[in-house]
């Protein structure tokens, strides 16, 4: 694998563009040419004052979270772009450890010992690297390993006792939450951040669509729902159609997998692990097939 060469490649990122750069390099050095394609972009959540923190939402602006932090036992990070908002989110004190180990000065009978979850080994890596310990993180990177892994952690007597947050983007899969207060769990929700469709540029475009090379194989490659919808977003039914038939998809992982076969797009092969360094291995092993 070592000797590998993709020199017959194109590849199209479609990550937010601070995403891009390290996958991007990886893929050039090995001789692949590289389309960045950024379909998204990261913003900051809507102010505190913004009507989806009205009460019943279960939603809490990022700017409360230093002094209500106290209140939950378990902190579940989906995603690595969850943990370096909450690092951001915290940095006037130190950070997301120092956020964890601080103690409100309150006097009150349910004053947790905050666990954390997370989901994907990415995120554990990044959690680990900031110092923080992660309690439970699910074999399969996805919301329903995860509930699982709660499950089994804690009885469900226990489980009903449990208040959670769960610091993500605005917009997100509901499944988790959902299935934690089907239980009677106490979920709350922080948005970080927000996603937006991020615009292309007509030369990006014009090269994605443009086939002139037989000789070349053409990849896409989505890392998220949010990450296809975008890039659908950009292009004519004509112009998806020509990519559709034209370019072999890859995925981080089964939920992406899921709506991208929904949608048309012809999934060669699925990240294992379901992160970059999986999917840079699965675009590998699927072009050396046949190779010595």
């Amino acid at each position: 694998m070592t000797n590998i060469v993709l020199d017959k490649l194109e590849i199209v990122l479609t990550r937010a563009a601070h995403q891009i750069g390290t996958s991007a390099q990886s893929f050039e050095n090995l001789g692949a040419k590289v389309i960045k394609a950024p379909s998204i972009r990261l913003i900051e959540p809507p102010p505190p004052n913004d009507r989806i923190y009205q009460r019943g939402r279960w939603m809490v602006p990022k700017s409360e979270l230093s002094r209500m932090l106290w209140r939950f036992d378990w902190i579940i990070f989906t995603s690595v772009n969850a943990v370096n908002f909450a690092e951001l989110a915290w940095r006037d004190i130190g950070g997301l450890k120092s956020a964890l180990a601080y103690e409100a000065d309150v006097d009150d009978l349910r004053i947790r010992q905050r666990k954390i979850a997370c989901i994907g080994k990415s995120t554990k890596d990044y959690l680990n690297h900031l110092g923080i310990h992660v309690d439970v993180s699910p074999k399969h990177f996805h919301a329903e390993a995860l509930l699982v892994a709660l499950q089994s952690k804690l009885s469900y007597k226990d489980l009903k006792q449990q208040r959670i947050l769960i610091p993500r983007a605005l917009v997100a899969r509901e499944i988790l939450p959902k299935a934690l207060r089907a239980m009677g769990v106490e979920v709350w929700i922080t948005p970080l951040y927000q996603t937006l469709n991020e615009q292309l540029t007509p030369a990006c475009k014009q090269t994605i669509c443009h086939i002139s090379n037989r000789e070349m194989s053409r990849v896409i490659i989505f890392t998220s729902n949010s990450t296809m919808k975008g890039f659908i977003s950009q292009f004519s039914e004509t112009e998806l159609n020509l990519i559709k038939k034209e370019y072999d998809t890859f995925v981080i992982g089964p939920v992406i997998k899921k709506a991208a076969i929904a949608e048309g797009f012809r999934v060669v092969s699925m990240a294992h692990p379901h992160n970059m360094s999986g999917l840079i291995k699965a675009v590998i092993n699927y072009y050396s097939k046949g190779e010595a």
